[in-house]
């Protein structure tokens, strides 16, 4: 069984937090592994980049540095996998704030129901359970191939082109989606405008959004990361990267990187250290 943190260069460092965040949370006589997939492992998904597909029915072209690039990776786990075992994949902004194991959400797919999501309005595969033997036709190139001949980017995304009686529904303390309620365990930083690690800085475009959305945003002053409503999230957050540093998870060198590249806020590592 493994645990993935699917990312691009972008969500590089906060990646690397939520990975921590599952790891630590792990018996030390787990066998369950933890790492981080980034886009550029995949050869299909890099020549991808500049090609024509459908969002919301509208043609856009897919921008391997987009903000949410790597959101067609969680569609090749079972690939990476090679099709064996069970894992789960989580976006780069989703934290495990549980004293509990993390082993459990395996639980929830079978032979039968081989996925498994919260759902709200649509299927939320930023946190998906998936037994990999059972999903043999779900790969980085599959993927692409329906995309090219007119599937649509959110129907795949949500799983619409899936067997329905095939997935499993996670409780919702799997994905809080920027609250956490005395039940919840993985923690989600879903507003982009308001992820702690970036505020004050430009907010990037999202999947879809073209000039004169972007340009109304600006004339609204929506254009740029602001603090997020709740200070206690934001403590959270802050607490497990600092946990991080101190574990050897991340380095005082990759938060300088960020800061520098504008990836996380300016004072970053200053919020980290005493």
């Amino acid at each position: 069984m493994h645990i993935f943190v699917h990312t691009n260069d972008v969500q590089a460092l906060g990646a690397k937090i939520a990975a921590f965040s599952f790891s630590r949370a792990l018996p030390q006589s787990s066998p369950v592994g933890v790492s981080v997939l980034s886009t550029e492992t995949s050869a299909e998904l890099m020549h991808f980049h500049g090609s024509f597909y459908l969002y919301k029915g509208r043609k856009v072209t897919f921008d391997i540095g987009d903000i949410q690039s790597f959101t067609l990776l969680r569609l090749a786990i079972p690939e990476v996998m090679q099709y064996e075992a069970k894992s789960l994949v989580v976006d780069p902004d989703v934290f495990w704030v549980s004293n509990e194991s993390p082993c459990q959400l395996f639980d929830y797919v079978d032979a039968e129901k081989p996925i498994a999501c919260v759902h709200d309005q649509h299927w939320r595969t930023s946190v998906m359970v998936t037994n990999n033997h059972e999903l043999r036709s779900w790969s980085m190139l599959n993927t692409i191939t329906a995309l090219k001949e007119g599937a649509d980017y959110k129907q795949l995304i949500e799983l619409m082109h899936v067997d329905q009686s095939k997935i499993n529904l996670l409780p919702p303390c799997f994905n809080c989606f920027d609250h956490l309620p005395a039940d919840g365990k993985v923690l989600h930083f879903t507003r982009r405008q308001t992820q702690p690690w970036r505020t004050g800085l430009p907010l990037r475009e999202k999947y879809g959004e073209n000039f004169g959305t972007r340009t109304i945003k600006a004339l609204l002053g929506k254009n740029k990361h602001l603090a997020h409503p709740d200070p206690k999230l934001e403590s959270l957050f802050f607490k497990i990267a600092r946990e991080a540093l101190d574990a050897g998870y991340i380095t005082k060198e990759e938060i300088l990187q960020a800061q520098s590249a504008g990836l996380v806020r300016q004072d970053f590592l200053r919020l980290l250290t005493p």
